[in-house]
């Protein structure tokens, strides 16, 4: 087709309408016997302009070609997308760009297995975890692991990979309490954090606070102990730590009036000024989210009693979001019968409430982006969801959330974690000057309740060190502690 070209036309060889609509201008041959004039030109301009009009032809259909070539080869670069959780989740070939870094390998859709130091663990210890903190405690400016359990607290020196905890001191509460709350912060201001431990009577959940330091490798009280509910909490504008405390009540568990900061009178603590705080907060279920790019101040972050976060903004604390899911999921907890003030119980008939202690609400700036995250607990258990009072969850997760203008969304989370998580913390654990995400377990029941054990696991978060080229992981990997 088209020989009368010097160059076949490129319509003949991508397609067969460009061809037929050529075929439609070339003159077709004069049949025998036709009247003169009906044939093809005998004049050899009209040839000439055949030849031209093909040239013509093929030159727009290369240039079609050319361009729709280079529309092509420019799409996927219009098309890329930076969103570091798109690259992650996609795995393509390459790894992520130069510039792109991950917090940690273990966290999901990175990293592979547990044998590259991306999660430390110690060993197990024979008792079960009620609580956990990591600082300062003794004053060798070195981090210690304070651990919680039903009536003792004990201080353990980890020095990381590889290594056992050795226990420093440990120290018995209360024989007739139940431990129930842990904390730490520099209570006397020297420098060195203190343990701020809050216990309860089994059977009228009367509150006891006690108030330690451990400096010099020895326990020793700071204060007497007080009849209120204590904890800490980081109060804005400087987010220093404070002591705050709520009273006890027969009827409601926690006194009317909220929670309050604790104030030293003589050689004890007393409530004083009152927090202005939304109702049904408490001294251990709040904390604030720091200013960041979606946020102008600083929000209130509240624990609900069924465990769902409720987040509230500006000086009247009006309500912003609640999320769907449940967090925390801590297995300590006191029963509670609720009545009528002046009515009386009747434990044979009435069913009691049971309040668990919230989890420590973590809330920082992890690399100094200017978008600070709230670091709480995930649980994942089927059993959960219909038996109410199921607090043995088999594994969970750590999930860190951050303000996007609209709510609380997920920034990232760890892998599934084997066991029951009981406490979090955000310090350089081992010492090696590299932060880490600190997780307390209890392994899973499938050892039995009565044998229950646990331990503590470590996730660095070095952000001038980890492989910025990590490919991604597709596989739904979980933390087995008990492996």
């Amino acid at each position: 087709p088209c020989r009368e070209a010097e160059f076949h036309c490129i319509a003949c060889r991508t397609g067969k309408a460009y061809h037929q609509a050529l075929g439609r201008l070339r003159p077709r041959p004069r049949l025998p016997g036709a009247p003169a004039g009906t044939g093809p030109p005998d004049s050899p301009e009209q040839g000439d302009l055949m030849k031209r009009l093909h040239r013509l032809l093929a030159l727009c259909c290369m240039i079609a070609v050319g361009f729709m070539a280079q529309t092509a080869s420019a799409a996927p670069q219009r098309g890329a997308r930076s969103n570091d959780i798109i690259m992650n989740e996609t795995g393509r070939d390459g790894g992520t760009p130069p510039g792109q870094t991950y917090l940690n390998p273990q966290f999901r859709y990175q990293g592979s297995g547990s044998s590259d130091g991306s999660r430390l663990r110690t060993q197990r210890l024979p008792f079960k975890m009620a609580g956990m903190a990591v600082g300062d405690f003794n004053g060798d400016r070195k981090n210690e692991i304070a651990v919680m359990t039903d009536h003792d607290i004990a201080i353990y020196t980890w020095s990381g990979r590889n290594q056992r905890m050795e226990e420093l001191g440990r120290e018995r509460v209360s024989s007739t309490n139940n431990n129930f709350i842990l904390r730490s912060m520099d209570i006397n201001r020297d420098g060195v954090l203190d343990l701020v431990v809050c216990t309860y009577e089994e059977d009228s959940n009367r509150p006891y606070s006690f108030f330690y330091t451990f400096k010099g490798n020895r326990f020793s009280q700071l204060a007497k102990r007080c009849p209120y509910f204590v904890s800490v909490a980081k109060i804005p504008p400087y987010f220093t730590p404070t002591l705050v405390g709520q009273g006890w009540d027969s009827v409601n568990l926690f006194a009317p009036g909220g929670p309050r900061v604790m104030e030293r009178v003589g050689d004890s603590y007393k409530p004083g000024t009152k927090l202005d705080l939304p109702k049904g907060t408490t001294c251990f279920n709040f904390n604030w989210l720091p200013a960041g790019r979606e946020s102008r101040t600083e929000q209130l972050v509240v624990l609900t009693e069924d465990e769902r976060i409720k987040l509230y903004q500006g000086k009247s604390n009006s309500l912003v979001h609640t999320t769907m899911e449940r967090f925390s999921g801590s297995a300590i907890g006191m029963d509670h019968y609720k009545g009528m003030p002046g009515m009386g119980l009747d434990k044979n008939y009435q069913l009691p409430s049971r309040y668990y202690a919230p989890m420590n609400l973590v809330t920082a700036d992890i690399g100094r982006t200017g978008e600070p995250v709230l670091l709480v607990n995930k649980p994942v258990s089927t059993a959960s969801q219909i038996f109410e009072r199921y607090r043995y969850f088999p594994q969970g997760e750590i999930h860190a959330l951050y303000w996007d203008g609209v709510g609380l969304a997920l920034k990232w989370k760890t892998r599934r974690i084997r066991g029951s998580v009981a406490a979090i913390d955000l310090a350089d654990v081992n010492n090696d000057g590299v932060l880490d995400l600190v997780v307390g377990l209890n392994t899973s029941p499938d050892l039995g309740i009565g044998s229950r054990q646990c331990m503590v696991t470590a996730y660095p978060l070095d952000l001038s060190a980890t492989n910025p080229r990590t490919p991604a992981d597709m596989s739904d990997f979980e933390v087995n502690p008990n492996r």
